[in-house]
């Protein structure tokens, strides 16, 4: 049950079953870019809202390469989760629905505020398909900022929204390309674009029927080599083409991510072309086959982990910080993604460091052909990587120290362990330096893992 509350998991159909989802905040993804500054995607009851903020530098620093080598840029992470937990204090007066972006401002006495304005993203969009309403899809799963999974009049549907300039134009491009291959008659190699998906009165995206597949393997090499060529005889080239785009389904080869393509009606002029971006890669594709076996991650969300994070109400005097272990377990994975740690690490590397107590279902159940356990992480480690040392300097008191644990109900499991019994924290005789050991008042109950030594 733990792991429903972080990555790479993180899903509301499940989550609903522990928690009121309703109110709910979710960063579902987001960019720190060094020029165009660092964005913020939120949902809340069917509303994304878009919260960006000036860029963070530092001067003289060379940040090319800054996504390959997050390490070295460590200071700027602690920038961008900042502004996570300056917008998870704002939660309670965020508006959602009205529009789509906001600013977010410094003010001189070092507050912040918001202020709203509505963007579209997605410009010269031709049209060509049906228009589904965002509010008429249940969301499911959240990937990343462009890339959603939900369900619309019973069936699975996987979404790409523009949610910033960037993916806005390659939703542009992806429909334009999907409108030619079904003109051609050559929709069967793509998953089919159920939809445009709209919000407010502006198209934000595009609905597909769920991209699911397997990577290509040696024996599908004519199958591949056929689809491609059938291709170029419609005057077809999806420049860029990678092992990643090609899927192989039970209704034969699909290709995705086709926001590159270009109809040619010079088929010599495309011969020369095909000659570098379709027959020069398959070569290397299934010359390298197995290298690329272990190494494919396919285009699509179901593939992927979530990256969602529930930000959690703050407590304030009119309403105290809940004990719920499912809030709880809220705040610990707030406090890992916040962390230096995170950056040495990714979700599922902090998962694996702990064996899980059982398994349990992958993270898509219904379309399980990668297992994914949840696992439960463990708690930070400190700036350098480094495990804090078991020895902790205490104050010494005159008075014996009565450490308490909340009784949690057994209808309820703790994120953690059950609720153990009170301990008393003894000291030695005035005078000296004590050593101080943490001692069960119910007899049997082990204390190895409880002592402590200063």
């Amino acid at each position: 049950m733990q792991m429903e509350f972080a990555p790479p998991n993180v899903n509301l159909r499940k989550l609903k079953h522990f928690i009121d989802i309703r109110d709910l905040t979710l960063f579902i993804g987001g960019d720190n870019h060094v020029t165009k500054g660092r964005f913020y995607s939120l949902w809340r009851n069917g509303n994304f809202l878009v919260v960006q903020a000036d860029p963070w530098t530092r001067p003289g620093v060379d940040y090319s390469g800054c996504h390959e080598d997050a390490l070295r840029f460590k200071q700027e992470y602690r920038e961008y989760t900042y502004l996570v937990e300056v917008i998870q204090s704002m939660a309670d007066t965020i508006e959602f629905g009205r529009f789509n972006w906001a600013h977010l401002v410094r003010q001189k006495d070092s507050s912040y505020r918001l202020v709203y304005k509505t963007r579209n993203c997605i410009q010269n969009l031709d049209v060509w398909t049906k228009v589904v309403e965002l509010d008429d899809i249940e969301m499911v799963r959240f990937v990343t900022s462009q890339q959603w999974e939900g369900v619309w009049n019973g069936m699975d549907v996987d979404l790409w929204i523009g949610w910033d300039d960037s993916w806005g134009e390659w939703v542009t491009l992806e429909s334009q390309g999907h409108k030619i291959m079904q003109s051609l008659g050559l929709g069967h190699y793509t998953f089919e674009v159920l939809a445009h998906v709209s919000k407010n009165g502006m198209i934000i995206g595009l609905m597909t029927e769920p991209i699911l597949g397997r990577p290509v393997i040696l024996s599908d090499r004519a199958a591949v080599y056929e689809a491609v060529a059938d291709l170029q005889r419609h005057g077809v080239l999806i420049r860029g083409l990678t092992h990643q785009q090609i899927h192989v389904t039970g209704e034969g080869i699909r290709f995705t991510s086709i926001s590159s393509l270009v109809l040619y009606r010079n088929h010599d002029e495309l011969a020369k072309e095909a000659e570098w971006c379709y027959w020069r890669e398959l070569d290397l594709i299934f010359g390298d086959m197995a290298n690329l076996a272990n190494n494919t991650i396919l285009v699509g969300s179901r593939y992927l982990p979530s990256n969602t994070i529930v930000l959690p109400r703050v407590p304030s005097p009119h309403r105290p910080l809940p004990f719920a272990p499912e809030q709880a377990m809220l705040r610990f994975v707030l406090s890992i993604y916040s962390s230096d740690t995170f950056l040495h690490n990714h979700w599922q590397s902090l998962f694996d460091q702990v064996k899980p107590r059982r398994k349990t279902a992958p993270f898509n159940s219904r379309h399980s052909q990668q297992l994914r356990y949840c696992k439960l992480p463990i708690a930070p480690v400190d700036e350098d990587g480094v495990e804090p040392p078991e020895a902790v300097e205490q104050t010494v008191s005159d008075e014996p120290l009565v450490v308490t644990q909340l009784r949690v109900s057994k209808a309820r499991s703790h994120p953690y362990r059950q609720a153990t019994s009170k301990k008393l924290l003894l000291g030695s005789d005035e005078g000296c330096n004590p050593q101080l050991t943490l001692v069960p008042v119910r007899r049997g109950h082990p204390t190895s893992r409880h002592s402590l030594a200063l």
